[in-house]
């Protein structure tokens, strides 16, 4: 499934529509990306995964969009070389040196994110986002306790700084300092009761401490706030699109899959494509099939995994929980580092009535991503059964 490449006309109307959807809508701006992804208009896809990202900083889908799209050179270079010879001409313009690291973040160059970033620091040590942006650098590297440090100082510098806030009790729970973490949450929940992530985070901590029905009621107030978080317990949703399930050619990847990930067919997106378009039309069996045929064509790689996660999801819409837990089992021995697949394996568990197992699945991806609505929703329910 390769990218088409829109015409004159058919960009004006995709830009037409911008004006037109709902401004405050995240998961709309996110959508419109992925069809100018599609359409190779991929400026406006960064533009639009950045204003849904500014919307909703909490949207892992649009996140995931801007790191996929920022890992192709061919997409993130021009906006890259645009900003380096803009700041080569305006040397002290800090915006333009901060967006620079943004993006370099966002391309997996985290250590040149992070060296002009320290350069704005030293002209201004209390300026709260490089403070904030170079948390994040270190939160993505895995470097915890450097996170922690950078985050308390960006909220140091913005007293009502949120979101510096929210992702300091993350990594202050991934490092297992649970009531340090809390202490943050109230102080944030008392500066502004309004932040759904406070009251959602705050929940998990509260059930996975033993406070069930503290919890519950912290994670209740969260999806009040922001009903966007109320999941069911077996959700699956597709309505934010991900760029993931677009193949690309190997030209447009900065690293391209070795022969052994790609298998000898090339018949692999077409099949996966197809296996979508049913299972989205809800011909599951047939969907199963093309899934079915890929993976006879693939068993290892990257590619794989895409397909045994979407085999995995239509065994447990048809109730064969032991199924899917193999196929899960199988995505997380490629990457424990995926919260959802340890999400999804704990809802197999779930399903198939290991509960205590279940449980333990949701944790390990409440750990990998704390704001997790919907592990933090299944682990309550198992933690009720």
């Amino acid at each position: 499934m390769g990218l088409a490449v829109a015409t004159e006309r058919d960009a004006e109307l995709l830009r037409a529509m911008v004006d037109r959807i709902d401004q405050s809508d995240a998961g709309a701006f996110n959508n419109i990306g992925v069809l100018f992804f599609t359409k190779g208009m991929f400026d406006d896809a960064i533009d639009a995964f950045l204003r849904a990202v500014d919307i909703n900083p909490r949207m892992q889908t649009a996140l995931r969009n801007l790191e996929f799209a920022g890992s192709i050179p061919a997409v993130f270079g021009p906006r890259l070389s645009r900003l380096e010879a803009l700041l080569e001409q305006r040397p002290f313009d800090s915006e333009t040196q901060l967006m620079l690291a943004r993006m370099l973040r966002y391309s997996g160059n985290r250590t040149e994110a992070a060296r002009h970033l320290d350069v704005l620091i030293s002209l201004d040590p209390d300026s709260h986002d490089p403070l904030f942006e170079r948390g994040l650098c270190e939160q993505r590297e895995g470097n915890l306790m450097l996170a922690q440090r950078w985050f308390e100082r960006a909220a140091e510098a913005d007293g009502r700084a949120v979101h510096a806030r929210v992702h300091l009790a993350e990594v202050l729970y991934q490092i297992g300092q649970n009531e340090q973490a809390l202490d943050v949450l109230k102080e944030l929940v008392e500066l502004d009761p309004n932040v759904a992530d406070a009251h959602l985070l705050r929940g998990f901590l509260l059930g996975d401490m033993g406070y069930h029905a503290e919890g519950v009621n912290a994670f209740n107030l969260a999806t009040e706030l922001n009903p966007a978080l109320a999941v069911g317990e077996c959700a699956h949703p597709y309505s934010d699109l991900s760029l993931e399930a677009i193949a690309l050619p190997d030209g447009n990847r900065s690293k391209p899959p070795t022969v052994a990930e790609r298998g000898d067919s090339s018949e692999l997106p077409t099949r996966y494509a197809l296996g979508l378009a049913f299972r989205q039309r809800g011909y599951l069996v047939e969907a199963r099939a093309e899934f079915g045929q890929a993976l006879a064509s693939i068993t290892r790689g990257d590619q794989a995994v895409l397909v045994k996660r979407a085999v995995a999801e239509l065994d447990l819409i048809a109730g064969d929980g032991e199924s899917a837990k193999l196929f899960y089992d199988e995505c997380v021995s490629f990457d424990a580092s995926v919260a959802a697949y340890w999400n999804e394996a704990g809802v197999a568990c779930h399903q198939v009535g290991n509960i205590e197992e279940a449980a333990e699945r949701y944790r390990r991806a409440l750990h990998l991503d704390p704001r997790y609505a919907l592990a933090y929703n299944n682990l309550s329910v198992a933690l009720c059964s």
